[in-house]
């Protein structure tokens, strides 16, 4: 369930609360709110928040883009607090933003993720405990964030610390389509940084270039990437290496090749990843235009580790293909999709769906067919869903789908979504059992 409450541009508040198909309980509810303010003052925010600064080093809460597998993921663009009706959200506490000419100085505490944090924080200590001790217990749990913002014509230079970690990030502009950025952190122990270029020659064209450190205990990849993406072909390489505190001096003579074995054996790790995709578009004209939308995308990752060897001979590497082919001609669309992984054994996924787009209805049907016998195979495949609930689940095990999606505007303050959902396994290596899934969601602005 969520609400939402505007009272023009001026303040907005959010609440939500669910439960899903292996807990029925009722999450601790997101409540969320938020007055924007005049002059020196930006906003103020109470409740559960969101918090994107820099690079994201220090700290980034909420969506983000993995990896490396799209151009757009190798810069961010930090927007401060926000409101948020997300229904797992990562803050909770309040936070404010002033503006000071070019300054924005950003200010914010957490208590925690949930009410239920909260009520626990409270009583630390014990019960035994005076209740100034278990007051100032309290205050010391939680996460203080500062961070201060100067944005010029073409640059932008910010401090962000929390009592974790603090950074220095920065951003220029530079004439003939160049952009520089970075950021470097530290979390008291040790150092991170990442520094790029990007730049745009013309119109439609972006190069990219991103190379990163993180410090021993980080669960990241440090390394260099490179992409290119244009108006019909994208693609990136990334190479990196994590665990790059465990390499020690081999005082015992030992080869190239024995103390990359024994790095690897200590909980090192290496990866190099490919991303190409191919999406061009062919218009017809006549009474209706005629859209054909064809799309390949290729994804390669290796790693060198202690696995067997793969259907394709090679421990380590896992290759994915994806093929998908749309039409469009005025109000109706058609479309399919396959999705095939050689890594662990051989995994594919296939859909086909129709639908019928207006201003005022949206009717999608999808139908498909998977076998995937391995989890490291599984595929994700996106699904249409109601505004606010994002739905990407994993194919896995031997069966077939299908869903009804529907969206009806039905007056400028009435809309109605509807997504109806099954998924079962009459074909899978062990008995698994199916669900069927409804979604109806109603929205009232007034």
């Amino acid at each position: 369930m969520k609400l939402e409450l505007a009272a023009g541009e001026r303040a907005v508040l959010y609440f939500s609360i669910r439960n899903t198909l292996s807990d029925k309980r009722f999450s601790s509810p997101t409540f969320s709110a938020v007055y924007y303010g005049k002059q020196a003052l930006g906003q103020v925010v109470i409740g559960h928040f969101q918090a994107r600064f820099g690079q994201g080093l220090v700290l980034w809460s909420g969506f983000r883009m993995s990896g490396y597998s799209s151009v757009g993921a190798f810069r961010r663009n930090g927007n401060g607090f926000s409101p948020t009706g997300s229904y797992s959200p990562a803050l909770l506490g309040v936070a404010t933003d002033w503006h000071f000419g070019a300054w924005r100085l950003s200010l914010g505490y957490s208590f925690g993720k949930s009410w239920e944090e909260i009520a626990a924080g409270s009583a630390t200590g014990g019960a035994g405990n005076g209740f100034w001790q278990r007051f100032g217990a309290f205050w010391a749990g939680g996460l203080p964030i500062g961070n201060l913002t100067w944005t010029g014509r073409t640059a932008t230079l910010g401090l962000t610390a929390t009592s974790k970690a603090a950074g220095f990030e920065a951003r220029w502009s530079l004439p003939g389509g160049w952009g520089l950025f970075g950021e470097m952190a530290t979390d008291w122990k040790s150092l991170s940084a990442v520094a790029g270029a990007v730049r745009v020659p013309s119109y439609g064209h972006k190069w990219a270039l991103l190379a990163r450190w993180f410090g021993p205990g980080s669960k990241e990849y440090s390394g260099l990437a490179l992409g290119y993406a244009g108006p019909a072909l994208e693609a990136t390489l990334d190479a990196g290496a994590k665990g790059l505190g465990t390499v020690r001096a081999d005082a015992g003579g030992q080869s190239g090749g024995a103390a990359l074995a024994r790095w690897l054996a200590s909980g090192g790790q290496m990866q190099i990843k490919a991303v190409a995709q191919w999406k061009p578009v062919f218009e017809l004209s006549g009474g209706d235009a005629f859209r054909l939308s064809p799309q390949v995308r290729v994804v390669a990752r290796w790693r060198p580790e202690d696995s067997p060897a793969t259907p394709l001979g090679i421990p380590g590497l896992r290759l994915e293909l994806r093929g998908a082919l749309a039409a469009e001609s005025g109000p109706w669309l058609l479309g399919g999709r396959y999705d095939a992984v050689w890594y662990r054994g051989f995994a594919w996924n296939w859909y086909a769906e129709a639908g019928f787009r207006t201003d005022a209805l949206k009717v999608w049907l999808r139908g498909g067919i998977f076998k995937v016998d391995e989890w490291d195979d599984r595929i994700y495949v996106y699904e249409r869903d109601a505004p606010g609930s994002f739905t990407v689940p994993a194919r896995y095990g031997r069966g077939w789908n299908a869903s009804l999606y529907a969206a009806w505007k039905l007056h400028a303050r009435h809309s109605i979504w509807l997504r109806i959902e099954t998924v079962q396994y009459p074909w899978n290596l062990s008995p698994k059992e199916g669900r069927v899934e409804a979604r109806l969601q109603y929205r009232w602005k007034f």
